[in-house]
């Protein structure tokens, strides 16, 4: 059925429907028909909330009218339709060895764009081609209501030189019917590293995008379609031939100081240009020397006068001078040839007129070390500015929030700046160098012969039916709003969905692995996300094909290409560079996630705004393609961490703290993740766990994942990464030996320096009969091994009695300066959390190790190994690794909701078990630890409470951990304070109180049924962590 349109009625839909040699017939109707079926209603209507409005109340019937009526005059997008659809492919002439070539240009504009269109226009004119220049200045400034004057010639190649934004006010002036019958070529230029999708339209009006510089170019790459040539024409760069006779005066610039120059237009976006950087670092080198002087030159400040008198009042120094007026040719060249040095302390550049010129000219120049301008300068022709990677604060002008740019380094220009004002051999050096580069590649002559190359293929390899193919493929590549791009009807549009920007680092990959890896993030059950594909310059064809076969598959694909294998940390920071979402995840290239994956960690974002980063549960996939190895993990565990990169994946960081952390440092390449979180918990910050199985984690021969030791580089580097992390946290003396296993680290504080620790012990001065050990007083016992095995230096031992004591004790504990204290509480009726709490309030040191007296030491650096640990502020209480004399655990660890109540995993089996992801071996946050050997502090113990007496034989120390969670601080175990428990010798009990159970569950109630560090989806009724049977596999 084909739609019918009153054309006096939809007066805007004309002119698409139109060109010069058509009428209204059936192909106009047909064409109008194509338009209403490609038109996309979900698309409209959720980019324009408003007309939605209007339409679900009755106002108007569809997005399609109001784009038919309003929407396509008033520019508005996401309607699924080109605006460029009905454009005619070009069928080249016979004879092209001449071509005629028109050329649309802002020539007689005052601005950076206008320099470059002259420059081209006259690079253009040197080829043999039938020439034609049209002065479209007026798409720059539609406010002026100037017109733009009709070509005459009938083209081979239309060139257009406005950027992607400026494309709808040139085609609100000139009819888009020039690019019918002709092979089209846009000139773009763009400042930062990833291209606005919203644009991806506008490549459907081009055969061929020609771009300023390499990363301007690369930069529109990443979301080129298939089919569009892409290519690198730089700007012109001559000296002007204006004769000046204006000097130091004409400016009132002091004659007998050295003078730096830093000019920007204020309509160019004061924040990009970043004067302010240039301004603090010549405070920083100069402060008021009257003999170095400051200029800065900039107009068009109209455009931000609220910036420009922030600026200068931050420019009030006596040797920083402002010229605000607006300067002729003559004048702007003088002023460039007076001064000594030019400073460019930009953020982007899109190629980098000043810094070009001022080369030619033979002037140093101190500039970013990014973008555009790195395709003239190098640390052979310039001094370039240290700098690192910073989100776009707010939008500026064209560039959105939460994109990425420079931020150079202020302390670095003012050393620069130092540098160039002393002089000598290596600034003249660069000076000389760098007139030479400029005049060898952005000469006229130069820049003409890239573009009469690009002219003759295109007249060469011409072809009526490729072009015609290429055209097609781009006709539906036009921008919609996410929501359309699939299902998605079940997420709530009530909230303020983040975009995230799925990382992946591709190199030489197969081919069904890459393609598994892309559709896992087609098939999300949430639309708001990008898929950043940075391609680390493979070699192998597979990978190469795929990935330009995903080219258009989907606007939120983003694809880079580096020209040289850099490896994955780099080569994953320069996907982040491209990222534009709130947070970045990090996905590897023959892994899968989960359908739901980002929706998931899309909900965690909104449950936890101040969060900075989230990790999920995972598996494996092996080689027939099964889920293997189910890995549920705790909540964050900063000790845990220290043992092992627990978290492995999938990591997801907000964009702004990656890129502030400088991304993944390369010297770490191998074990990036595990240094990146390391420097996460360095800082504090909020990391949220995900108990889901999200991320399928691929098994492939000589990979991770198959080996732990399949890759020892990576195990070295992530030892060193936590040797920093250390250093950086616990001082200079910190060390990392190895752990209980292989792959496992343990983390070690200073040797030289024993805080004081009192060893609290409580006894009934027991004698007992104990396997291998035969009769025994059992404090006795404890304190001789203390004494005997113990290599801390600085500690003293309490022994709380109930007024009576073995005299061998007395004696040990007079000889090695304890002391005997008497409980004075109530010794009939057994309160062991009274006892406790006695005992230790009697100590008279911050750190105390409370023990049971049924206990032997057996590592000599058990106190060490507590020590290490209880001294950090966040901690709050630290258990040992308890075994009974035969060799079975005791206690390494506890869990909440186990077995109702709380339980000790492993308990019973041998030491020797390795237990699940290597427990029992590794240094672990838990909701409690047992009290049996615990190390805390007494200002946490009195601002607790200490033990609750209404505890008085069950659940004292559990609730005593829980009351310090509570209260912020964390409880760790740790498998190096290794001691013999004899249980149940101190007091022998059959069963828990009833009493203190039931305060116990109603207490903690909401704890126990989620204990963050015991994953939901293990069973309760298991203490080695066995999954529930509807919790894996996927």
């Amino acid at each position: 059925m084909k739609l019918q349109i009153d054309l006096g009625k939809y007066p805007n839909i004309e002119r698409l429907l139109y060109s010069e040699t058509e009428t209204w017939s059936d192909d106009a109707a047909v064409l109008a028909d194509r338009i209403g079926r490609q038109f996309d209603e979900r698309s409209y209507l959720f980019t324009n909330p408003d007309i939605r409005v209007a339409v679900e109340a009755g106002h108007i019937e569809s997005g399609y009218e109001h784009w038919l009526r309003h929407g396509q005059a008033e520019g508005r997008i996401g309607t699924g339709v080109s605006r460029y659809c009905n454009r005619l492919p070009w069928s080249p002439r016979v004879d092209l060895e001449r071509p005629r070539v028109l050329f649309y240009g802002p020539v007689s504009a005052t601005s950076g764009l206008g320099n470059a269109a002259r420059g081209y226009a006259a690079a253009l004119a040197l080829l043999d081609i039938e020439l034609e220049v049209v002065d479209s200045t007026a798409a720059i400034y539609p406010h002026l209501k100037m017109e733009i004057k009709p070509h005459t010639i009938d083209p081979d190649i239309v060139i257009v030189d406005h950027n992607a934004d400026a494309l709808n006010n040139f085609f609100g002036i000139v009819d888009k019917s020039i690019l019918d019958n002709a092979y089209t070529i846009g000139i773009w230029v763009w400042e930062l590293a990833s291209f606005r999708n919203e644009w991806i339209e506008q490549f459907s009006a081009f055969d061929e995008i020609w771009s300023l510089s390499r990363f301007s170019l690369d930069a529109i790459a990443t979301i080129a379609p298939p089919g569009v040539t892409l290519g690198v024409v730089p700007c012109v760069v001559e000296e002007d031939v204006i004769e000046t006779t204006f000097g130091r005066s004409h400016f009132s610039i002091p004659e007998d100081a050295f003078v730096f120059l830093c000019v920007f237009d204020v309509s160019s976006v004061m924040e990009r240009k970043n004067p302010y950087a240039a301004i603090d670092a010549f405070k920083a080198a100069f402060a008021d020397d009257p003999s170095v002087v400051l200029v800065l030159k900039y107009h068009s400040q109209h455009a931000a006068p609220e910036k420009i008198e922030a600026m200068r009042a931050a420019a009030t120094a006596p040797n920083i001078l402002i010229i605000d007026s607006v300067l002729s040719a003559e004048e702007n060249a003088a002023l460039k040839l007076v001064v000594d040095c030019i400073v460019s302390p930009h953020r982007s550049e899109g190629f980098g007129f000043n810094v070009a010129e001022a080369m030619l000219v033979g002037k140093p120049v101190i500039c970013t070390n990014y973008s555009s301008t790195l395709d003239f300068t190098s640390p052979d022709n310039a001094f370039l500015i240290d700098c690192k990677m910073v989100e776009v604060d707010l939008t500026e002008g064209p560039y959105p929030h939460g994109f990425l740019w420079a931020d150079p380094d202020r302390e670095h220009i003012a050393s620069l700046m130092k540098a160039v004002r002393q002089g000598g051999p290596d600034v003249q050096r660069r000076i000389e160098r760098a007139r030479e580069d400029v005049l060898s590649t952005l000469s006229r002559r130069a820049v003409g012969e890239i573009m009469d190359g690009f002219i003759s293929r295109i007249c060469e390899s011409r072809s009526a039916f490729r072009n015609l193919l290429n055209l097609e493929r781009r006709k539906g590549y036009v921008w919609r709003h996410p929501r359309a791009l699939g299902h998605y009807e079940s997420l709530p549009d009530d909230r303020d969905w983040p975009l995230i920007s799925v990382i992946v680092p591709v190199y030489n990959i197969q081919r069904g692995y890459l393609l598994e890896c892309v559709n896992s993030v087609l098939g999300q059950s949430y639309p708001f996300w990008e898929l950043c594909l940075c391609n680390d310059a493979s070699t192998l064809p597979e990978t190469i094909e795929l990935l330009e076969e995903l080219r258009g598959k989907d606007q939120r694909i983003k694809i880079r290409n580096l020209s040289a294998n850099v490896g994955i940390s780099r080569a994953t920071n320069a996907a982040v560079e491209i990222a534009t979402g709130k947070y970045v995840a990090f996905l590897d290239n023959d892994d899968t996630i989960h359908p739901d994956a980002l929706r998931h960690y899309a909900e965690a974002t909104i449950l936890n705004p101040d969060a900075d980063a989230f990790y999920c549960d995972e598996d494996k996939i092996n080689s027939a393609n099964e889920y293997v190895e189910h890995y549920f993990k705790p909540d964050w565990s900063p000790e845990h961490l220290e043992s092992c990169m627990y978290v492995l994946h999938m990591i997801m960081v907000r964009k702004s703290v990656f890129v502030d952390l400088e991304g993944y440092r390369e010297e770490y390449t191998g074990a990036q993740d595990y240094d990146l979180l390391l420097r996460l918990s360095l800082g504090n910050r909020k990391i949220v766990h995900i108990p889901e199985v999200l991320y399928h984690w691929r098994i492939i021969e000589g990979s991770a994942a198959a080996e732990v030791a399949a890759k020892p580089t990576a195990l070295n580097n992530a030892r060193r990464a936590l040797e920093a992390y250390a250093k950086a946290k616990y001082g200079p003396e910190a060390f990392v030996t190895d752990g209980k296993l292989f792959g496992l680290f343990r983390v070690c504080k200073s040797r030289t320096n024993a805080p004081p620790v009192t060893l609290v012990m409580t006894t009934n001065n027991s004698v007992k009969d104990v396997e291998h050990r035969g009769r025994i007083n059992l404090a006795v016992h404890l304190l001789q091994s203390i004494l005997e095995k113990t290599d801390y230096p600085s500690y003293s031992v309490l022994m709380v009695t109930n007024g009576t004591f073995d005299e061998e004790g007395r004696r040990l504990l007079q000889e090695s300066g304890g002391r005997e204290v008497a409980y004075e509480g109530d010794q009939k009726n057994f309160n062991f959390a009274d006892k406790a709490n006695f005992a230790i309030t009697s100590a008279s040191t911050e750190l105390v190790v409370l023990l049971n007296d049924d206990m032997e030491i057996r590592s000599s650096d058990w106190l060490w190994a507590l020590v290490d640990l209880i001294q950090d502020e966040g901690v709050g209480a630290v258990g040992a690794r308890l075994t009974y004399p035969t060799n079975h655990f005791q206690h390494v660890g506890m869990v909440l909701g186990v077995n109702e109540t709380a339980a000790h995993i492993y308990h019973g089996h041998d030491e020797s078990t390795v237990g699940y992801n290597g427990y029992p071996n590794i240094i672990r946050n838990y909701s409690a630890v047992t009290g049996a050997c615990m190390a805390t502090k007494l200002s946490l113990f009195k601002e607790v409470g200490g033990f609750d007496t209404a505890f008085a034989t069950d659940f004292n120390d559990t609730d005593y951990c829980l009351k310090l969670r509570a209260k912020g601080y964390r409880v760790v175990y740790t498998p190096f304070a290794e001691l013999y428990h004899f249980e149940s010798q101190t007091a022998v009990r059959s069963s828990q109180s009833p009493k203190e159970k039931e305060l116990f569950l109603s207490r903690w109630s909401e704890v126990i049924a989620n204990d963050p560090y015991y994953n939901r989806n293990l069973r309760r009724n298991s203490i080695t962590f066995e999954p529930l049977e509807d919790a894996w596999p996927v």
